[in-house]
């Protein structure tokens, strides 16, 4: 089993995507969007109801695309007593469209865009993932000894930490070793950020390991790296 999941925030469209009815009737939890309109929300993203915030990649109001069966399903999410609660935004049919459409809601909106286009991936972060200077389209994961030791190998990389925005980032000789450094000593500049999350990127090539760390330092401006 490969450590790293590939990242699934590229262009190019799903085979055999198209709208579909696959969806069932809101219950008595069920919002309304903003026109009045009860909405209806897509089996496929009921597993988000009743999840711990602490648990979850997502903050509140974000947007969140997942797989429906074919085509693809939009939510926000919203805090809740229980915890996490998505409320059905809209559907698309491809890819493109979805992506394009809620990045740039989230740009607008100054929230965070998450996105898997395969149902079982990982999720990008969007805004992130199509930054026209600065991309990065790795997966993101909760910062947890787990996920480390799962999803992040023995190898020369380049890492990011922080919540769908970069707060710390670095290069190293081990991924593996130095995010599970930083996991048990993350220092007070993290220690307010929540959802605590990571991505990492395996790349041999200091080279241009070190270009990319410079242009995410210069565009996205981590606040713990000047306080290194």
């Amino acid at each position: 089993m490969p450590f790293m999941r590939a990242p699934n925030c590229a262009t190019g469209p799903r085979l055999g995507s198209k709208r579909t009815s696959n969806y069932i009737g809101a219950d008595e939890r069920g919002s309304k969007a903003a026109y009045g309109v009860a909405k209806r929300r897509p089996r496929a993203l009921l597993w988000i109801f009743n999840v711990p915030l602490n648990e979850m990649l997502f903050s509140p109001r974000d947007y969140v695309i997942s797989p429906a069966f074919p085509g693809y399903a939009v939510v926000q999410i919203h805090k809740s007593p229980e915890g996490l609660s998505p409320s059905f935004v809209t559907d698309y049919e491809t890819w493109e469209e979805a992506s394009r459409k809620v990045h740039l809601l989230a740009l607008m909106e100054g929230v965070h865009a998450w996105a898997k286009r395969d149902e079982g991936g990982p999720y990008c972060e969007l805004v992130m993932a199509q930054h026209p200077h600065a991309p990065w389209p790795e997966a993101w994961y909760p910062f947890d000894q787990n996920a480390i030791d799962q999803y992040t190998p023995h190898a020369e990389g380049m890492y990011v930490i922080g919540n769908g925005r970069p707060m710390f980032v670095g290069e190293t000789d081990d991924l593996r070793t130095r995010l599970s450094f930083h996991h048990s000593d993350p220092g007070y500049c993290l220690h307010d950020i929540a959802p605590l999350l990571f991505s990492c990127k395996v790349s041999p090539a200091r080279e241009e390991t070190q270009i990319l760390l410079k242009r995410i330092i210069r565009w996205w401006r981590p606040r713990c790296n000047s306080i290194v």
